[in-house]
């Protein structure tokens, strides 16, 4: 799947001269998540913004413009251009992907890292996308939380949504789940986690699909556990999908969206559909979150 990547560098501040870019630039992130955006960089120091979206969304921005946060009254100029397909293998060797550790539990590496011999198991990953490195917050808190529940995922089967490199699905199967179903808008990672299920040898039943859960048809309660380490907007369009999806007392873990501006909006949101709150997580401005359906 083709990506865009617009930039967006602060014009006007407006009436907000002086205005912390760490207030401004996330509140400029959830408004082209409506817009279908799926990914974001931000750089406070710069005043600047990186977003990007999928071919399914190219026609809900025009390639160059200005932007007005008009609740704060600030501007953004904003271009943009076709990302070209990358070797995310060779970039990662290039940027230097470390390899990292819970504990002595789980050893996360690519195949070009050295083993570790103190750790009980690893989970390796060759990426051909951008997403689901395991290097990020988001991912390593969820990681955490898979590991924290594992007795819950004991012979569940595990939905993983925006499954990217298939991190988490695998690492599920590596704590006990006994069926994964890895799910992606995106061909490129699906077909990774596709590739990464075999790099580890996965001996459970491993189904993938293309898609979003408007497209996809399961059945109700079919699913013992879900995770979903997407955008704050994407949750709360499919959490009517966790709730009709996972079993009674079924387990979701959620990442993907900051501490302060979205975890307690989104624990409410979840406890209002039904869910029982378990625990959170947060590093470096980002949160986790589990719950028991």
């Amino acid at each position: 799947m083709r990506y865009k990547q617009y930039t967006f560098n602060l014009l006007s501040e407006g009436e907000c001269s002086g205005c912390d870019a760490t207030v401004y630039l996330p509140l400029l992130s959830q408004e082209l998540a409506d817009r279908g955006f799926e990914t974001f960089e931000e750089y406070p120091e710069e005043k600047r913004l990186i977003a990007y979206v999928s071919e399914r969304s190219f026609e809900s921005l025009e390639d160059e413009g200005v932007w007005c946060l008009e609740c704060l009254h600030i501007a953004f100029s904003y271009h943009a251009s076709l990302c070209a397909s990358e070797n995310w293998n060779s970039r990662w060797e290039v940027e230097g992907f470390a390899p990292f550790a819970l504990g002595n539990e789980l050893y996360v590496r690519a195949p070009y890292h050295r083993a570790s011999p103190r750790v009980m198991q690893e989970l390796l990953l060759e990426p051909r996308c951008a997403f689901g490195s395991g290097a990020h917050h988001t991912t390593q808190m969820m990681l955490s939380l898979l590991l924290e529940e594992r007795e819950r995922l004991a012979g569940a089967r595990l939905l993983d949504v925006g499954c990217g490199t298939g991190v988490l699905g695998i690492a599920a199967a590596l704590f006990g789940a006994e069926r994964i179903d890895f799910v992606d808008i995106d061909a490129t990672a699906v077909e990774n986690a596709k590739h990464n299920t075999a790099l580890n040898g996965l001996t459970v039943s491993c189904s993938f699909y293309e898609g979003i859960l408007d497209e996809l048809t399961f059945e109700e309660a079919c699913f013992g556990a879900l995770v979903a380490n997407i955008h704050r907007n994407i949750i709360l369009h499919d959490l009517p999908h966790y709730r009709r999806l996972l079993c009674s007392g079924g387990l979701l873990l959620i990442s993907g969206f900051y501490q302060k501006e979205d975890a307690e909006m989104l624990r409410l949101a979840l406890e209002e559909a039904g869910f029982r709150y378990l625990r959170g997580k947060d590093s470096s401005g980002w949160a986790a979150l589990a719950f028991i359906a």
